[in-house]
């Protein structure tokens, strides 16, 4: 009989081939536990020099003429993606100046009072479920999803080391539960549950409600919309906090990227006779890049705080930041910031301006 007789009765008779067996670069490898670490120091040199030696509308550039280590951020990860997987993320960090800012409250920092000395934090703490590939749920304390800076570490690093008022002023993390979900390869959502900003203990019996969408049609243009609404005042469940913002990139070309974010926020009670405070602004960000190793970096930001809720002082603020940035190797880098404050009320120490030299040198590995 001919071999194509052959495999012709063995296909009519539902008889099949043996599968071969997957070689070892096909077969689904195994999670494994990732660790990761980014340090930062700086130097800072505010002029006029402040009578006290801090500046405390600046975020992390608040010490004057002080040598420090910004932090020192450890990163521990397993199974965060995949499918039916069950994973974990531990992020910590050791320093001078990001755990006195973004630590949450009722973690190391009191809940009621605010206040906060200590040099360590835990940033995040999750576990994650990957349902599959485009769905993840996550339970625990994680970064927010407003904002277009992010807290410097082993995620990234800002295009400025001094925090734009946007940033120093808006939520750093949450804890409680969201949800991650890749509609397509051009749209992403997440959505989530928690008790509020910056809280990882309650301090009211409502908790807050957060979403975003973005579009990220390409791989050089991206924008998101983000919300966060909910009751954010202690011992208060009804008087809410509604915070929008819109967060864009632009990469022009691979040598230029262009960024905004804008935002607006209002809060219920924190007005005159019990009124609505409300406070917004935005920035306008270009990244350059000059040469291999060398990068220049420009921020302009608006911030608008006529109730003084969230900086603590009545008025609108405008800012501008040139950062020339060297870049050692792909992983070391050394900068400076050149930045120039203007306020319409006297909140830089008794002057309505601050002018500043910020030398910071980071390194991930």
């Amino acid at each position: 009989m001919r071999p194509l007789s052959i495999l012709f009765i063995l296909a009519i008779s539902g008889l099949a081939w043996p599968e071969p067996e997957p070689s070892p670069e096909n077969q689904p490898s195994e999670p494994e536990l990732i660790f990761r670490g980014f340090a930062a120091s700086s130097y800072n040199l505010d002029f006029p020099k402040p009578a006290n030696s801090r500046n405390l509308v600046r975020g992390y550039a608040l010490d004057d003429r002080k040598l420090k280590l910004d932090g020192l951020n450890l990163d521990f990860e397993y199974g965060l993606s995949g499918d039916d997987q069950l994973g974990f993320r531990l992020d910590t960090v050791l320093g001078g100046s990001y755990p006195r800012i973004d630590s949450a409250a009722g973690l190391f920092r009191d809940p009621y009072t605010g206040y906060s000395n200590t040099d360590f934090d835990i940033r995040q703490a999750f576990v994650r479920y990957s349902i599959d590939p485009n769905l993840s749920i996550d339970a625990g304390k994680f970064a927010t999803h407003v904002g277009y800076e992010i807290m410097p570490g082993v995620d990234g690093k800002n295009p400025h080391g001094t925090p734009a008022y946007g940033y120093s002023f808006n939520p750093y993390t949450h804890t409680g539960v969201r949800l991650n979900y890749n509609l397509n390869d051009e749209v992403s959502l997440l959505g989530m549950v928690v008790l509020g900003a910056d809280n990882f203990r309650d301090t009211n019996r409502s908790v807050s409600f957060g979403g975003q969408i973005n579009w990220h049609p390409t791989a050089d243009f991206s924008v998101a919309f983000n919300v966060l609404d909910g009751p954010e005042q202690a011992y208060n469940d009804y008087n809410r906090r509604r915070y929008y913002d819109l967060v864009a990139n632009y990469k022009v070309i691979p040598e230029v990227n262009l960024g905004l974010h804008a935002f607006t926020s209002t809060e219920e009670g924190l007005a005159p006779l019990g009124g609505t405070a409300w406070v917004n602004g935005f920035s306008l960000y270009v990244q350059t890049q000059l040469t291999e190793q060398f990068w220049l970096n420009l921020r302009q930001e608006f911030y608008n705080d006529p109730f003084g809720i969230r900086s603590g002082n009545s008025a609108r603020i405008r800012a501008f930041t040139l950062t020339p940035e060297y870049r050692i190797t792909p992983d070391w880098a050394v900068r400076v910031d050149i930045r120039f404050d203007k306020a319409s009320a006297p909140i830089f120490d008794g002057r309505d301006y601050q002018q500043a030299l910020f030398f910071q040198q980071t390194l991930k590995f």
